[in-house]
């Protein structure tokens, strides 16, 4: 069963911004490089490293979480991050972000590698905390998603790690 992945307003009102002004940089930059030919170059550079950078973050974002009888699926907008059930040592619900080591903290929601002085190292993939929870699997690595019905979809786990 999937389960939707919801952006918390904070975050809507975020990558909404990013946008605008990410748009009105670019479009900056399109207007200076008409008046100077010469670094027409540089402008194409910085451009396209903007545009780059909103188009990986939402490539990357979270859509939705899936359980089937046998894996966790968080599917991106490309891609998928697969958890065999077999796999998860503990999962809880979770509404703390940390410091962010790599990604986005609040374009398309909090993305990418964050540390916290609770869990230490973890990867976020969160539109919502107050529908997150945390996954630990026996290597030690930890995610932390979110999704609607979260309470529903920890207790789903639950009962198919301890089978």
């Amino acid at each position: 069963m999937k389960h939707k992945v919801n952006r918390a307003k904070a975050f809507s009102v975020i990558t909404i911004l990013c946008a605008v002004i990410i748009i009105g940089a670019i479009g900056l930059c399109l207007y200076t490089a008409i008046g100077h030919p010469e670094d027409a170059v540089y402008y194409a550079i910085v451009i396209a490293i903007m545009a780059f950078t909103i188009l990986y973050v939402y490539l990357i974002s979270p859509k939705s979480i899936e359980l089937n009888d046998t894996s966790l699926i968080m599917h991106k907008v490309v891609g998928k991050i697969i958890i065999p059930l077999e796999d998860i040592k503990e999962i809880r619900p979770y509404d703390q972000s940390g410091l962010r080591l790599f990604g986005s903290g609040g374009l398309f929601g909090s993305i990418g590698l964050f540390t916290n002085n609770d869990i230490g190292r973890h990867y976020e993939y969160v539109g919502d905390f107050s529908e997150a929870f945390l996954v630990v699997l026996n290597s030690g690595k930890k995610y932390v998603f979110s999704c609607e019905n979260s309470d529903k979809v920890i207790e789903q786990v639950r009962s198919n790690i301890r089978n």
